[in-house]
């Protein structure tokens, strides 16, 4: 369409469409494609065509019309989404568990290190007294 043969306020980067309950004529921003809306005539809830399937199908097919009920699809996707999310939670718990671990760990090595110093410098004191022993008659 050029802008000439378009409704008044509409643009080439509209989208126009029909609602598949009541043939209201609709436009929407393409930026709007794909998105969920409802018609402001009859209440129908519709999803925006892209361009796309605009041109690839017959004029009063482009939309996809959302009734109470769920398709099959939206409910395999509903209960991916749900175990998905159940794992989210042990993966979450497991990552604070394993954080709560590895602080643990990082203060027990610290308290090796220390004991560790300890001991060095208990080593040191006692090779600087062995040092100072005078040597024997044989050690002469």
């Amino acid at each position: 369409m050029t802008e000439q043969s378009l409704p008044p306020g509409f643009t080439d980067h509209d989208i126009l469409f029909e609602c598949p309950k009541c043939g209201k004529s609709l436009g929407i921003d393409e930026r709007g494609a794909g998105l969920i809306v409802t018609c402001p005539d009859c209440g129908q809830r519709m999803q925006v065509p892209t361009r796309e399937e605009l041109e690839a199908s017959p004029p009063g097919s482009s939309t996809t019309i959302l009734t109470g009920e769920e398709s099959d699809e939206t409910r395999a996707l509903k209960a991916k989404v749900q175990r998905l999310q159940v794992t989210m939670e042990e993966v979450l718990d497991r990552k604070r568990y394993l954080e709560k671990m590895r602080i643990d760990h990082a203060l027990r090595f610290e308290r090796i290190r220390e004991e560790m110093a300890i001991i060095q410098a208990a080593l040191d004191r006692m090779t600087d007294i062995l040092q100072d022993l005078p040597l024997g008659k044989d050690e002469r």
